[in-house]
């Protein structure tokens, strides 16, 4: 049976679920959560198209954002908007300390809003 598609807030309330549950699996959680492609979770409206990746991936390598965190912000943002799997790769393909500072920050903004 097909799971149902969701939306980046159900998204993250499925994941604070988990993780109120399982505290100290946190990252185990997430980690694994992030393995799935967003084409298989969200509802279609949240589906990023190539040009929509193509276009955020040019702006997070902006030279006029040369500071990490302007990036993250950015990422974190996609996240709110379109959800944590399409914020993942996109961050996936920049640098691996963003999407190391990425993992950390999303794994403390979920213990955060419990």
């Amino acid at each position: 049976m097909m799971n149902p598609k969701i939306t980046p807030e159900q998204e993250r309330l499925n994941l604070k679920s988990e993780i109120i549950k399982s505290p100290e699996k946190t990252g185990e959680i997430i980690e694994d959560y992030t393995r799935q492609q967003p084409e298989d979770i969200y509802d279609e409206q949240y589906h990023l198209s190539s040009e929509q990746k193509a276009a955020w991936e040019k702006d997070f390598a902006d030279p006029n954002l040369v500071e990490k965190e302007q990036v993250i912000e950015r990422i974190f943002n996609v996240a709110q908007e379109k959800g944590i799997l399409n914020a993942v790769q996109l961050a996936r393909k920049l640098d691996s300390s963003v999407m190391d500072e990425f993992h950390d920050r999303l794994i403390l903004y979920l213990h955060s809003q419990q």
